[in-house]
């Protein structure tokens, strides 16, 4: 659950649920502790990027009908979703067609109402082998082809709430 959207380059309170049901927030003293614990390797919440692997705004929204598109443009390449890691991934209606975020200006996915900032440029981040993903150039080559390099949209919270598997989405 969002509580504000950042506009100062600091992460923004979250609140987490861990799978024990457990509620945490972003801004607990020991959180990296309990994230690595939960995770199984170190990782930190940190304000600031690190090198040049960022993301724009505190949410990337991403589509099945933007996969669908770039699927067809490029039918050897492996578009998993795991490989963009968008904060939410919508599953789009069957017939919607196209890169339909682009067009969007403010999105609703359960309690939280989103502003759709700007189109998402995909780095090389996406073409880097992954869990059952391997390396794959071609991704980011086939965006840059397809869609000028972006692939769904940045969003930053209007209002805060909470999201779940399965919410009612609707856009503007």
């Amino acid at each position: 659950r969002y509580r504000e959207a950042p506009r100062n380059g600091f992460i923004p309170h979250v609140d987490m649920r861990f799978p024990d049901g457990v509620e945490a927030g972003s801004d607990l003293a020991d959180i990296n502790e309990r994230l690595t614990q939960l995770l199984g390797k170190r990782v930190s919440l940190s304000s600031s990027a690190m090198g040049d692997q960022f993301d724009a705004y505190p949410i990337h929204v991403l589509t099945t009908a933007s996969l669908e598109v770039m699927s067809r443009w490029n039918t050897q390449a492996n578009w998993d979703v795991r490989r963009f890691r968008p904060n939410i991934f919508i599953e789009t209606e069957p017939g919607i067609e196209g890169f339909v975020e682009f067009g969007w200006k403010k999105l609703r996915v359960g309690g939280v109402e989103l502003l759709c900032e700007m189109p998402a440029e995909r780095c090389a981040m996406t073409t880097h082998a992954q869990a059952e993903l391997g390396k794959d150039p071609s991704v980011l080559r086939s965006i840059v082809e397809a869609a000028d390099q972006n692939l769904g949209v940045y969003a930053s919270v209007i209002a805060a709430g909470e999201v779940r598997v399965g919410d009612q989405v609707d856009a503007d």
